[in-house]
C-alpha cells in the first residue's frame, strides 16, 4: 500500500511539475495551459488512471510553416495540443483470457456548461442527453466496426465528422475534433499469438507532458483555445464479431485547462471568452424509462448506420 501511494504521489508531482513555465519555445517538458482529472474504469484498473491535457503556445515565426499539416496561409500563434493517461503499473489488471482491448480517443469541443456531474464532470459540460446519445454513438461505431480492429473509433468516427451527426442535443461540430490517443491499444488483453495478424502488444505506459500519447497542431489563438474543453473517451471491448452493445465498456471523462504560472507572457486570460455554443447543454433530467432508453439506443443505432453508408439524414 505504501508502494502504491508513493507511486501515486509521484505521478501527481511529476504531472505538477509538468506545469512549470516553460522558459523556451522547444521546451518539450511543459505546457502553458494543464488540466487532470482521475476517473473509474474497473476492473481494468484497480486504482483510478487520470486524463491530462495541456498545450503549449507558439508564437508566430516560432514553428517552422513548412510543418505537415500548416495551412499556408496560416498567420498566428500555433498550439501544440497534448493529451496522455497516468497511472501507476501496479493498478493495471490484465486478464488475457478476457479477449479484449482497451482504446482512448478525445474530442475537443465548444460546449458551455461547467465541467461537473455526472459522468466524470460530462454532464454538467454537455448535458445528460448529450452525454447519453454521445455514449451510445459510440458503442454502436464498436459494435459496427471490423473484427479484431484496434482503432474502433477511427473505422468510423470519420464519417460522423462527413455526414454530421444531428439530434444528439450536443454543440454543433461535436466530432470536428477529433484525436485518436494511439495507433493501436492502450492495452490488449488476449494471448500474444492468439492472432497471427494481431500480436498482443504490452500496455502503453504511463504519459506526461514530455511523453504525452498524442499531440495535434490546432492553428487558434490560445486565448480562443482555452475556451475549448476536453473530452476524453475509454472503451474496453471484444476483439471479435458479432459484438454486443452491452459487451462494451465505455466511459466519458471531460476537463477544462486552466493557464498555468508563468504563461501570462502566452496566454491572455482576461481575452478567454465561453462563446455560447449553437447546441448548449439540455437534459430532460432523472433517469429515463426503459422504453424511452430503448429508443434512444436504437435512434442512434439508425443515425451510425446511416453516417457508415454516408446518407444525408435527420431524425424526428
Amino acid at each position: 500500500m505504501k508502494c502504491l501511494l508513493a507511486t501515486i504521489l509521484a505521478l501527481h508531482s511529476a504531472a505538477v511539475a509538468a506545469q512549470g513555465k516553460c522558459d523556451h519555445y522547444l521546451d518539450q517538458d511543459c505546457v502553458d495551459a494543464f488540466g487532470s482529472v482521475s476517473f473509474e474504469f474497473q476492473p481494468l484498473f484497480s486504482s483510478a488512471p487520470r486524463f491530462a491535457y495541456g498545450f503549449r503556445v507558439y508564437f508566430e515565426g516560432e514553428i517552422s510553416s513548412t510543418l505537415v499539416g500548416h495551412p499556408l496561409n496560416y498567420r498566428g500563434d500555433t498550439n501544440e495540443a497534448k493529451m496522455w493517461l497516468e497511472y501507476a503499473n501496479e493498478t493495471l489488471n490484465i486478464d488475457t483470457s478476457a479477449n479484449r482491448t482497451t482504446h482512448f480517443a478525445t474530442l475537443l469541443t465548444n460546449a458551455t456548461g461547467t465541467v461537473s456531474g455526472g459522468s466524470n464532470g460530462c454532464e454538467g459540460l454537455l448535458g445528460a442527453d448529450c452525454v447519453n446519445n454521445l455514449k451510445d454513438v459510440l458503442k454502436w461505431a464498436v459494435v459496427l466496426s471490423p473484427d479484431y480492429q484496434r482503432n474502433v473509433f477511427d473505422n468510423n468516427v470519420g464519417k460522423f465528422q462527413t455526414t454530421p451527426l444531428t439530434n444528439l442535443s450536443c454543440p454543433a461540430g461535436i466530432f470536428d475534433h477529433y484525436q485518436s490517443m494511439l495507433n493501436r491499444g492502450v492495452v490488449d488483453e488476449y494471448p500474444y499469438d492468439i492472432y497471427m495478424w494481431l500480436k498482443a502488444q504490452p500496455p502503453k505506459p504511463s504519459g506526461n507532458a514530455s511523453y504525452p500519447w498524442t499531440t495535434d497542431l490546432m492553428y487558434h489563438s490560445a486565448e480562443e483555445y482555452m475556451a475549448w474543453a476536453a473530452i476524453g473517451i475509454i472503451a474496453r471491448y471484444p476483439n471479435y464479431t458479432p459484438r454486443n452493445y452491452d459487451d462494451i465498456q465505455l466511459e466519458l471523462v471531460c476537463l477544462r485547462p486552466t493557464a498555468v504560472e508563468g504563461s501570462g507572457d502566452r496566454i491572455d486570460t482576461s481575452k478567454v471568452t465561453i462563446v455560447p455554443s449553437a447546441a448548449g447543454p439540455t437534459s430532460t433530467g432523472g433517469s429515463q424509462p426503459d422504453g424511452a432508453d430503448n429508443l434512444r439506443k436504437v435512434n442512434s443505432l439508425l443515425l451510425v448506420v446511416l453516417a457508415i453508408i454516408g446518407g444525408a439524414f435527420r431524425l424526428v
